[in-house]
């Protein structure tokens, strides 16, 4: 028997902090996380109605996401890594933080939690905010070593209170998350790729790129294979998260390239080597 019914709100965010809780770190298949979902709020809320919330709480939201190994909580999955990341001096000028290449897994993590506040050496520094600036983007054909080419786009940024990254600025810094803040610190030493990053991180490209085949269908073929580099990084963390815990994580490009892998724009890429 049901009882002490929730109003819609809170059956909402009941639904959402169950989820939530259910998966933790790990990645749950969908059928199974229903189950462990419908069981859960059993006492509070009938299944059909639990059902109804839990695929509007996972179809909206960027919070959870399938990966091939199921379902995952980005902002949990995504805690307390440290990355590497170059403040150009510009950007910490105006406070910006652009969310492109360099910044992929905190571009994925900002969507997850929403709201996001910055932190320091002093505590929260002060909330910040999503926005979007036109920018020039490069696109050079990695597959036969095209020429460049340059396109005007729009790039998301995140924007924080005044003077934020200008300690950081022209500089390496660490971007840390924990759990709705983006603490940033000094990089008190270059951060280098380990093996172990390395392998998760073929082992995300090669599930990553099983996945997306049929979206980049036009681009993959044998010998030259393509992924999405926000999917190929996230997919690496799920199978291999400690190894992404333990120290500070090397730059993208640094990354990706001590992986055998090229990382630009919307692409990834692996091109097998001649014989």
């Amino acid at each position: 028997m049901v009882t002490n019914t929730p109003s819609p709100v809170d059956r909402r965010q009941l639904v959402l902090a169950t989820t939530s809780k259910i998966l933790g770190t790990s990645a749950i298949p969908r059928e199974q996380l229903t189950s462990l979902v419908v069981d859960a709020l059993a006492p509070r809320m009938a299944g059909p109605e639990v059902l109804q919330y839990l695929g509007g709480v996972l179809g909206s939201r960027e919070s959870f996401v399938s990966t091939s190994g199921g379902v995952v909580h980005v902002p949990a999955v995504m805690d307390s890594i440290g990355w590497t990341i170059t403040v150009d001096a510009y950007d910490a000028m105006a406070d910006l933080l652009l969310l492109d290449d360099r910044t992929t897994p905190i571009q994925r993590w900002s969507h997850g939690v929403g709201k996001v506040a910055v932190a320091g050496g002093r505590g929260v520094l002060g909330r910040v905010r999503r926005i979007f600036i036109s920018t020039t983007c490069e696109f050079d054909d990695i597959d036969d070593g095209g020429e460049a080419h340059d396109w005007e786009s729009e790039v998301e940024a995140l924007r924080g209170p005044s003077g934020w990254l200008m300690p950081f600025a022209d500089s390496q810094a660490v971007f840390t998350t924990q759990g709705t803040e983006l603490h940033v610190s000094p990089s008190r030493r270059p951060a280098r790729p380990t093996q172990r990053q390395l392998a998760a991180l073929r082992v995300g490209f090669d599930r990553a790129h099983a996945r997306e085949v049929e979206r980049f269908t036009w681009m993959s073929r044998a010998g030259f294979e393509t992924c999405s580099p926000d999917e190929c990084l996230l997919e690496a963390v799920v199978a291999d998260r400690v190894a992404f815990l333990a120290a500070p994580v090397a730059p993208m490009n640094e990354l990706f390239e001590a992986a055998g892998l090229r990382a630009r724009g919307l692409l990834a890429c692996r091109v097998a080597s001649a014989a």
